[in-house]
């Protein structure tokens, strides 16, 4: 965390710090995995307002290219477990 001015609220800090942290993460899972960013953050928002685990084709649709309907599932388990981590990383207290 980024040294704080005297008049800076340790909360208001923290708080602002942790969403840049979600919004690099967030932009790094995109790159990394070649994601849609709207479908993963309409995923994200899905899920955080219903706490329901998308399903593994929901996982696939954020995908850029999809994959070969041999590896739907293999992809769709692997997408699906790095968007849970990334929750409870950013979103579960």
């Amino acid at each position: 965390m980024p040294l704080l001015e005297e008049d800076t609220a340790i909360e208001e800090a923290y708080a602002a710090f942790r969403i840049e942290e979600q919004q690099k993460a967030f932009n790094q899972f995109v790159v990394d995995e070649k994601l849609n960013a709207d479908k993963l953050k309409k995923l994200t928002e899905d899920y955080l307002f219903a706490q329901r685990i998308p399903t593994k084709q929901e996982a696939v649709d954020v995908l850029e290219n999809q994959p070969s309907m041999l590896q739907r599932a293999k992809v769709g388990d692997y997408i699906l477990s790095k968007f849970l981590t990334f929750i409870d990383i950013f979103f579960n207290d």
